[in-house]
């Protein structure tokens, strides 16, 4: 939910012209400005009748003419909104309520208007209604080619176009995310989304696309594909069987520290064989990506902040690192921060203990670095 700013503190600021407030706002602050309260307000103005005058023309004339058109640039309407005021000093801005302009359409212009401008608020929506004549609706229908009689209708939202072109445009959420279906990062999230139900809440059938689109849980889901796109977890399917069972509410599957915990534990428990495995894997595309480069070279050519990325994320293991020469004198390269950031992986006492424990996991491990020369 939006930070709502006291009306008080946004009228001082446009009284004092301050332009450049705006981009001190973080984002949820910024949403929760008016620009259409804001409007009933600039124009009122608390002393002579010259000074009332003069903030009813400003507002007209900077903030109100083509409001339609920069109505999707808010910090322009900030920036004209100041040009309203700057007297200089914090003025008392007196509410002035609307006279009643409803007729028989306004029930259908509000929803209507609610289709133009999906992100208004309700009471933003009334108050558009109430200002402006049937005449300035129907108009503003007109440009945005919306006719709710049309043959041209959404099949998604059910809104009616004028034009075949104007529906073919239109991009409402649930077309949104019809579209989107073959995306990697949704069909990732469809995927944990599925794996949520049946894991936490016992589901035997799988969920369909068109369930998840309607879940009030699809943009976190999406959210948490992105990142397993992004990040490319060690074996994708048990991080998100993790993610599910361990407690943790869906808004955190998304933190960093919460896949560091997850690979940690696979990193010390996983066999000898998939670590090497993936480690050689994973230094042969490094050799692909930096040219002339050769796989078992990596030690001594990697960047040291490429290397950290690798250990943190299990890309190369402790098996490979902590039992070839030229993994450690890369170690030797890395400075505080560095080995700070991966000391719970390469754990000198785990690693020790699990070396003496496993010691023909140890034999095969120094047989294959020897033989590959690293």
């Amino acid at each position: 939910m939006a930070n709502k700013l006291p009306v008080k503190d946004i009228l001082a600021a446009v009284d004092m012209g301050a332009k450049s407030v705006w981009k001190e706002l973080d984002a949820e602050s910024k949403k929760g400005v008016s620009f259409w309260l804001m409007n009933r307000y600039a124009s009122s103005v608390a002393g002579k009748r010259e000074k009332q005058e003069l903030a009813v023309l400003k507002t007209n004339e900077y903030y109100n003419k083509n409001y339609m058109v920069v109505s999707s640039h808010p910090e322009l309407q900030w920036q004209l909104l100041c040009l309203c005021g700057n007297t200089g000093k914090i003025e008392f801005h007196k509410w002035q309520g609307l006279k009643s302009n409803v007729t028989n359409m306004t029930g259908k212009f509000e929803k209507i208007l609610t289709k133009i401008y999906p992100e208004r608020k309700t009471d933003e929506i009334e108050l558009i209604a109430k200002m402006s004549t049937e005449k300035e609706i129907k108009q503003l229908i007109e440009d945005h080619g919306l006719d709710v009689n049309s043959k041209f209708t959404c099949e998604y939202c059910n809104t009616s176009y004028t034009r075949e072109k104007t529906l073919f445009a239109h991009l409402c959420e649930k077309k949104r995310r019809a579209l989107q279906k073959d995306e990697k990062r949704v069909q990732l999230g469809f995927y944990a989304f599925n794996q949520f139900y049946k894991r936490s809440m016992g589901s035997k059938k799988d969920k369909t696309y068109e369930e998840f689109c309607k879940s009030p849980y699809y943009n976190s889901f999406v959210k948490f594909g992105s990142f397993l796109n992004n990040v490319k977890p060690l074996y994708p399917e048990k991080y998100v069987d993790y993610v599910v069972t361990s407690g943790v509410k869906l808004e955190q599957w998304c933190k960093e520290e919460l896949y560091e915990r997850y690979a940690i534990e696979l990193i010390k428990k996983e066999d000898v064989t998939t670590a090497l495995e993936r480690s050689v894997l994973t230094m042969t595309e490094w050799a692909k990506e930096n040219p002339p480069a050769v796989w078992n070279h990596y030690f001594n050519l990697v960047t040291t902040n490429r290397a950290v990325y690798h250990i943190k994320d299990g890309k190369i293991s402790p098996w490979v690192v902590l039992n070839s020469t030229s993994g450690k004198q890369m170690l030797d390269k890395f400075n505080e921060e560095q080995l700070k950031m991966i000391y719970h992986i390469v754990d000198p006492e785990h690693w020790a203990l699990k070396f003496k424990r496993q010691t023909k996991d140890l034999e095969l491990a120094k047989q294959i670095i020897k033989e590959s020369r690293l």
